[in-house]
């Protein structure tokens, strides 16, 4: 019932959707991505890394008309969890940061972890995006059924390829994100 009427406050709004899950990397990207967003747009985010269904529902009750954008991160280290909160959330994008053998206690195989994180496109919009990295040895062999970006710094092949990438920079910008916290 929670999750029915979590979706219908979320359906009540139509801002651009982001979901973000991985089995690292969460958090930064879910902040990366905020800052990005919230550069042009209103833009809701929850602090810290709260990612269960019953955060994210009480986050959705923050939705406002005026919220052009909304930064979800998602937890996926529970089977079905991050499928659940994408049908709930109906994200335009998701995106999988990385899976690695974390949770795996918690969901049985490395198997099950993959289908586990790439469900986060179960509840996706039809033109939505699914994005991911390329440079994961996991994420590398997925071929999800839907329409899918792929980000490396490793690998030309992908539709992004970043290179000379200048770590001054990103030193500058560590202290001011939440970087590497509640991950």
């Amino acid at each position: 019932v929670f999750e029915m009427l979590s979706k219908a406050v979320r359906d009540w709004y139509n801002p651009v959707t982001v979901a973000i899950t991985g089995s690292m990397g969460k958090t930064t990207a879910k902040e990366l991505t905020t800052k990005v967003f919230e550069t042009n747009f209103q833009t809701l985010c929850a602090k810290g890394n709260n990612n269960a269904i019953y955060q994210i529902g009480n986050l959705l009750q923050g939705l406002e008309q005026d919220d052009e954008a909304y930064i979800q991160e998602v937890h996926g280290g529970t089977l079905g969890t991050a499928a659940c909160v994408s049908r709930v959330i109906s994200p335009d994008i998701c995106i999988v940061t990385n899976i690695v053998k974390n949770h795996i206690s918690q969901i049985g195989s490395v198997e099950n972890l993959i289908a586990n994180k790439l469900a986060i496109a179960e509840g996706m919009k039809p033109d939505g995006v699914l994005i991911l990295c390329d440079d994961n040895e996991y994420l590398k062999e997925a071929k999800p059924d839907v329409r899918t970006i792929r980000y490396s710094m490793e690998h030309t092949d992908a539709h992004y390829y970043a290179q000379n990438i200048v770590r001054e920079v990103l030193e500058e910008i560590l202290p001011y994100m939440n970087i590497f916290k509640d991950e």
